[in-house]
Order: structure tokens, then sequence, then C-alpha cells
């Protein structure tokens, strides 16, 4: 997960950043499912990021386990 409330600067030319989106979970989990914003984005397991694509503003970042227990976090993207 990215750090609570952090801001990513875009690199001047580009119009948006890859962002690796990666979660500590219990043992017992085996998938993670990403959404930005509302919307699904994919899956990962423990310690494998799932890179995303983000455009310039302030984004939600959710992440569910497959047993149900979910953490929320926002990023901004700045150009």
């Amino acid at each position: 997960m990215p750090s609570k409330d952090v801001v990513y600067y875009i690199a001047e030319g580009q119009n948006s950043q890859n962002i690796p989106l990666k979660a500590d979970a219990d043992s017992d989990v085996k998938k993670l499912y990403w959404f930005i914003d509302g919307v699904f984005q994919g899956e990962s397991v423990q310690n494998k990021p799932l890179f995303v694509n983000l455009g310039a503003g302030k984004h939600t970042v959710q992440v569910i386990d497959d047993l149900g227990r979910h953490s929320l976090s926002y990023v901004e993207i700045v150009l």
C-alpha cells in the first residue's frame, strides 16, 4: 500500500506515474485485490507489487484481501 497521504511528483514531460501497490498481509492471505478510485485494477500476491499508471490528481487506493479485510489510502500525483 502506498504510504498514507503521499505525494508523487511526475518528471517533466510525462503525464502519468507508474506506482507500485504492495501490502503487508497475514500469512493466511493468498490474494490481494486493488481498487483505484473505486475501479478494480488487478490482483497481486503477498510481497509482489501490482503496478498501476496514475494520472495527475488525488486518488483513493483500496486493497481487499481474499478474506474480506481491507485498507484505504490516498495518494496525489502532481505534474
